[in-house]
């Protein structure tokens, strides 16, 4: 009940018409050892000794109602996007979750050739620039599916690397904040060090992915497949 709390304040499932977080979750986890998506299959979750990896490029804040934050950014911190996280899914290998996140994009609108291009990409960034070009784009049907695609990608990156995911644990009780400053979409439109980056309110963007990861942590710790991780 209290994940599902989590969920409906922090997730997406006030938006009509679109899956909130932990639905998806749910649907990953289906089949009891988490292996399902929306494309095909993916490993079993990585379980090891692995230590947690420290914290990079991250600000500890809290709201002005006592609300812990941890705003991140930049590619060297777990949580970012662009931080190498190898993950195998559906018969490929990706270095990061945005490789992923960009595949799956150009394979929802049939472009075989940029799903390609992306799957060779040397770089995060690369793979962003690819994503931008994916022929057949329509931004309705992406505004539809882009979230649960993100979900997938952010559960699949912490399933499979168990470092990273001892360190999304470690943040347990706070919230998670993308303080992007150019993102108002998957982050908050602020950097890291803003002095509004502890008030919401005055937040530029949606913090999206801030959101999925705190929703994806809470369910992994409530989860029965991660709890000797916590």
């Amino acid at each position: 009940a209290n994940l599902a709390s989590i969920d409906k304040i922090i997730g997406f499932s006030r938006y009509k018409g679109i899956d909130s977080i932990l639905t998806v979750l749910k649907q990953l986890d289906s089949d009891g050892i988490s292996v399902k998506d929306g494309y095909g299959t993916a490993p079993v979750p990585s379980f090891s000794t692995d230590v947690a990896i420290p914290l990079i490029g991250v600000s500890h804040r809290k709201t002005t109602d006592d609300i812990p934050l941890v705003l991140f950014y930049t590619s060297e911190c777990v949580f970012s996007n662009y931080h190498s996280a190898p993950i195998h899914v559906d018969g490929n290998d990706f270095a990061t979750s945005e490789q992923y996140f960009m595949w799956t994009k150009a394979k929802i609108f049939d472009d075989i050739e940029t799903a390609d291009e992306i799957i060779n990409a040397q770089s995060p960034g690369e793979a962003r620039k690819l994503g931008r070009k994916v022929r057949n784009f329509n931004e309705k049907v992406w505004n539809e599916t882009s979230n649960r695609m993100m979900v997938v990608a952010c559960y699949r990156k912490f399933q499979q690397n168990a470092a990273l995911r001892k360190s999304l644990l470690a943040t347990a009780g706070s919230v998670l904040v993308e303080a992007s400053p150019s993102d108002r979409i998957w982050g908050i439109g602020l950097g890291v060090n803003h002095a509004d980056g502890s008030n919401p309110e005055k937040w530029r963007g949606s913090n999206k992915l801030g959101r999925i990861l705190t929703v994806i942590r809470e369910h992994m710790i409530d989860s029965k497949l991660y709890q000797t991780d916590v």
